[in-house]
């Protein structure tokens, strides 16, 4: 979030903040979504994006931008769901990013050298990002050539 912060401080992108309840997030990312269109209507020469802080609220806006017919609103996501794959298959979500869990869990199995090496105290603290992919229409072909089960439900 800070990092989204930081990136659009310097620029003249407008943000709009909604909190999505957990759990009930599709149906809450439906909801906000169909509040918004209604201030963001059709023609207002904007380029209007929808950036979901994980792929279930990104479904329920793209359930919602359906509803209402629009098409010109891109919708992001993050964690590479199944449903996410799909919806990109189907050019309804324009990008999610897949996060490796399996590739996560072996570069923590590799590092249990380290964390014992650093003792009890744990003075040295071992920090990495789980392995993640981003992956659009362009990508997604090959992405489930080489993660063929990220699609399964």
């Amino acid at each position: 979030e800070a990092g989204l912060d930081a990136a659009i401080k310097s620029t003249n992108l407008k943000e709009t903040r909604v909190e999505i309840p957990i759990p009930g997030q599709v149906a809450g990312g439906t909801q906000a979504t169909q509040a918004w269109l209604a201030s963001h209507p059709v023609g207002s020469n904007t380029k209007n994006t929808i950036w979901a802080c994980f792929d279930d609220p990104a479904i329920g806006a793209i359930a919602a931008l359906k509803q209402a017919g629009r098409t010109d609103v891109s919708v992001y996501g993050i964690n590479g769901t199944p449903q996410a794959l799909q919806a990109i298959g189907a050019g309804d979500l324009a990008a999610t990013v897949w996060i490796n869990a399996l590739g996560a869990g072996e570069e923590m199995g590799n590092a249990v050298p380290q964390f014992i090496a650093n003792g009890v105290s744990g003075t040295k603290m071992i920090q990495r990002s789980a392995p993640s992919i981003l992956v659009d229409k362009a990508t997604l072909a090959q992405f489930l050539k080489q993660y063929p089960n990220a699609a399964n439900a």
